[in-house]
């Protein structure tokens, strides 16, 4: 909604987040309904291709434009000044690597499972140099002024257009995929058996009639209309809760340490390790502790994060406006909340 705001930014300066938030949530949804991995999985090609281009972009337009007017820079920043900043930036870091979260269900949808390493190490490489290109030049040209996305922040010109066009191209595809995934996990959630129904001689002839013939072909055919059913109404509702949660919290760096405190940091260091603790048992007494000691940390972290995170968006609420607040571009020019184009 950020990055599609800031594209009709000239011609819709005074539409609020929310309403670009809804148009995409009409996006999503039907696309929401691919229920397949393999589908979607040109679409990754798409969506590096993108941010790649959402990032060269950015780094020539700001390269040119030259450092902002009052802004300053520090190597290492020593301070104890601002220190809920901080503790979010880590979390934000750690929230630009969760990906492997979906890693296994990927691999299970690939052709050639056995090229997947391949998938992880260039898909790094891009990320890594993506985030270190834009980091560094971004905060050498708009200092403490710097604000998430970087998108935002270019001048007004149609560069900044072509952009976000890219990035919200970029954003749409990822979520698609991520939706995909969660959407598999929820179905599987609702669908699963309660109670497991012995099998007699009379439901075995049951089962052995002709696929559409029959009680059995009925079944066949009410249990793909079920499928479908869970599928719509889970992806309905991971859009709508995403969409409620985005609007209570729009602020896009809290946003996102909030989604990093809670499921970044578990799907990053404690499941992991958990999993490793619980189904290889032939690791060592020293990489068990390693283990041990990671998910206690980790567990500390998460709650600090998310207790910083919390006040943060308390605060913002506070100084900037409430949930569902109207944060237009015009709003955030007028109250000196961007140094940009939105």
């Amino acid at each position: 909604a950020e990055s599609l705001q800031t594209v009709f930014y000239d011609v819709g300066g005074d539409r609020c987040l929310w309403e670009y938030s809804f148009f995409v949530v009409l996006m999503v949804l039907p696309l929401g309904q691919i229920r397949s991995l393999a589908n979607v999985s040109y679409l990754a090609i798409i969506g590096a291709v993108t941010i790649v281009g959402t990032v060269l972009i950015a780094v020539v337009r700001l390269v040119s434009n030259g450092p902002l007017e009052g802004a300053e820079t520090v190597l290492v920043n020593t301070t104890d000044h601002n220190a809920r900043a901080k503790v979010n930036t880590l979390v934000l870091i750690v929230f630009s690597y969760c990906g492997q979260a979906i890693f296994a269900e990927l691999i299970s949808s690939m052709q050639t499972p056995a090229d997947f390493p391949k998938a992880v190490w260039s898909s790094t490489i891009t990320m890594c140099s993506s985030y270190i290109l834009i980091a560094s030049v971004g905060y050498y040209i708009l200092g403490q002024f710097a604000i998430a996305p970087v998108t935002d922040a270019l001048p007004e010109d149609p560069w900044a257009q072509v952009a976000n066009v890219l990035l919200f191209a970029h954003v749409l595809i990822a979520y698609i995929i991520e939706l995909n995934i969660l959407t598999k996990g929820l179905v599987h959630f609702w669908d699963r058996p309660v109670l497991k129904i012995p099998q007699t001689a009379s439901t075995n002839a049951t089962a052995g009639a002709g696929p559409g013939t029959g009680p059995a072909g009925k079944r066949e055919g009410g249990k793909g209309a079920k499928n479908r059913l869970l599928w719509l109404l889970s992806s309905s509702f991971l859009v709508l809760a995403a969409f409620l949660l985005s609007n209570l919290c729009s602020f896009f760096s809290e946003l996102l340490a909030f989604a990093g405190a809670t499921g970044g940091i578990a799907t990053t260091y404690i499941f992991p390790c958990v999993f490793i603790l619980k189904v290889d048992q032939n690791i060592s007494r020293t990489e068990r502790a390693v283990c041990k000691t990671i998910v206690v940390l980790s567990c500390v972290f998460s709650s600090v994060c998310l207790v910083n995170t919390c006040l943060d968006i308390v605060q913002k609420w506070q100084d900037v406006g409430p949930p569902f607040m109207c944060m237009s571009c015009n709003y955030k020019k007028a109250n000196h909340l961007t140094p940009g184009v939105c």
